[in-house]
């Protein structure tokens, strides 16, 4: 949020594996998505944002964080930090 976004990189990194994608039940498996969706915002890597949204939405309910993806996806051309004012 304070636009230190190598930094939120690396600290969101750390909670998450790909293992939480195989083994971590929905749990593990949509904080993987979110995790990984909000990365890929940060990289502006769109494909890998909306990737993690469909796999959520053909496998899961739409919770908070599922929200926070759509919010992002929304918002593409917004830079993070204005982004999460208004999520």
């Amino acid at each position: 949020m304070a636009g230190q976004n190598e930094l939120a990189k690396k600290f969101m990194k750390k909670t998450y594996s790909s293992f939480y994608q195989w083994f971590g039940g929905e749990d593990g498996r949509t904080w993987y998505y979110y995790a990984n969706g909000t990365v890929a915002f940060i990289d502006r890597d769109k494909k890998t944002l909306s990737a993690m949204i469909d796999k959520w939405e053909k496998r899961y309910l739409q919770n908070l964080n599922y929200q926070a993806l759509r919010e992002l996806q929304k918002q593409w051309e917004l830079p993070y930090k204005e982004i999460n004012k208004k999520i």
